[in-house]
């Protein structure tokens, strides 16, 4: 069992390499793969539901009077149900709030990944693993991910 553990590790990281090339040294694994929950819920702090239009489907989430559709209105209005509000600028570490950085392209959001406690990012990898990284920047390169969008934030959960 643990050479298979060992293997799957090796093969998950393969994975964030190939498709990620700029976060190569620059990540540390803090999850196993999970279809349980995609990185827009993970970044609001959930691990309960995949969050994406339909809501129908068994493990798939998303919230009742929002549009079933994935686009950049629709994602602003998820993020807003959970408390987020849009910044301009966001990147720098606030003391009391919860901060996510939307990444994209010309198509709308593709990625999202939340600020830990201690400045660095969080972002659940598709259906692989999680990864905390200290830069959003090396998620770039990515043709999947785009560049960031916007940043949004909401007093943080834990100081309420």
């Amino acid at each position: 069992m643990i050479k298979s553990a060992i293997y799957q590790d090796l093969l998950d990281a393969a994975d964030v390499v190939d498709s990620l090339p700029n976060i190569v040294g620059k990540y540390k694994r803090t999850s196993d793969p999970s279809i349980k929950y995609n990185c827009l819920a993970h970044a609001v702090g959930v691990d309960w539901g995949w969050f994406e239009p339909p809501n129908h489907l068994p493990g798939y989430y998303w919230p009742p009077g929002i549009d079933a559709e994935w686009n950049d209105k629709t994602i602003k209005e998820v993020l807003s149900r959970f408390g987020y509000k849009e910044l301009a600028d966001g990147s720098d570490l606030e003391e009391g709030y919860d901060k996510i950085a939307v990444y994209g392209d010309t198509e709308g959001p593709t990625h999202f990944a939340r600020q830990l406690p201690n400045g660095s990012w969080s972002s659940k990898l598709g259906e692989l693993i999680d990864v905390q990284h200290d830069t959003l920047e090396c998620l770039f390169g990515a043709d999947h991910y785009g560049e960031i969008l916007y940043y949004v934030k909401r007093k943080s959960v834990q100081s309420k």
